[in-house]
């Protein structure tokens, strides 16, 4: 049975709307060591039981009618979007409830046209019920990647050379809105995010690469040129760092300050273990500018 949903006296409340993966119990928890009243309301299918640490709810894809009800009950103004969706789509017309339809049929014509992403145009749904969006990194910016290496692995010359083609080839794939991130060894790329996500496209190149012996290469999550970051900024924990190995790897190159990390002591265990780098560049610098001998 879901938690009762009364904000607390302290802090603006916040509701979480929470996908799978590790990220919102994250946020979660930052905010309430803020002060922050939460409620998390997660997304059936998507999001984990270890949201009942926290007063919470729950939701099917398209109850925008039932989401509305439990925000307004809440009392709450904001409202952060942050876990994984392995489907990224609008929902059906059998999927949405009542009110839900009734929204998007008011709204209908933020929902037309364009190359405007899923996320976006539930977000303009969102402000259009005068709920204000709030990043993840705004409330917990120590889940931020830094700049540099994490762990004691550094990228070589020729992973540098990866994470350029790499880098060039994120943000056409961005341009287009199909993923944030690509995996390129020897200079070439080799396998591309779709909608599926980045465990999918890690799992595509160890299974392409089963039985030929090919080692080496980088994983590398960028935000998609002109991309909210409120609404979905990558992300990696250490179960990237795991399939990033099994995949044969040599390392995984993030956009610092603009990505997240969960649980980095976790992913820079493992990538020290496994021999990997885990390095954040920087988008106002060029790759291939060395300093040190550190990619920046």
């Amino acid at each position: 049975m879901a938690a009762a949903a009364q904000p607390a006296k302290s802090g603006e409340p916040l509701v979480i709307l929470a996908g799978g993966g590790d990220f919102p119990v994250a946020v979660a928890r930052r905010a309430v060591a803020l002060g922050v009243s939460v409620l998390v309301v997660g997304i059936r299918d998507e999001a984990g039981s270890e949201i009942a640490q926290f007063p919470h709810d729950w939701v099917k894809r398209g109850e925008l009618g039932r989401l509305f009800r439990i925000v307004r009950r809440f009392r709450a103004r904001r409202i952060c979007l942050i876990g994984t969706i392995r489907e990224r789509r609008l929902p059906t017309w059998r999927e949405v409830d009542v009110i839900g339809l009734l929204t998007v049929f008011r709204f209908r014509r933020l929902l037309l046209g364009g190359d405007d992403s899923v996320l976006r145009k539930i977000a303009r749904l969102f402000e259009a019920r005068g709920l204000a969006i709030v990043s993840a990194a705004d409330i917990a910016p120590e889940l931020l990647a830094p700049r540099g290496s994490l762990g004691r692995v550094s990228p070589s010359a020729q992973d540098r050379r990866d994470i350029e083609v790499a880098r060039a080839a994120a943000l056409d794939l961005g341009r287009r809105d199909l993923g944030q991130a690509v995996v390129a060894a020897d200079g070439v790329v080799v396998a591309l995010e779709d909608r599926t996500g980045t465990d999918h496209l890690l799992d595509r190149v160890a299974s392409d690469r089963q039985g030929t012996g090919a080692r080496g290469g980088v994983l590398l999550k960028c935000l998609k040129p002109g991309q909210d970051p409120r609404l979905d900024m990558p992300a990696i924990g250490p179960t990237t760092v795991d399939n990033a190995a099994r995949a044969g790897l040599a390392g995984i190159a993030v956009e610092a300050r603009r990505t997240l990390v969960t649980d980095r002591d976790a992913v820079v265990a493992r990538a020290d273990d496994m021999g990997l780098f885990v390095h954040g560049f920087t988008s106002e610098c060029d790759l291939d500018q060395v300093s040190d001998g550190e990619l920046t």
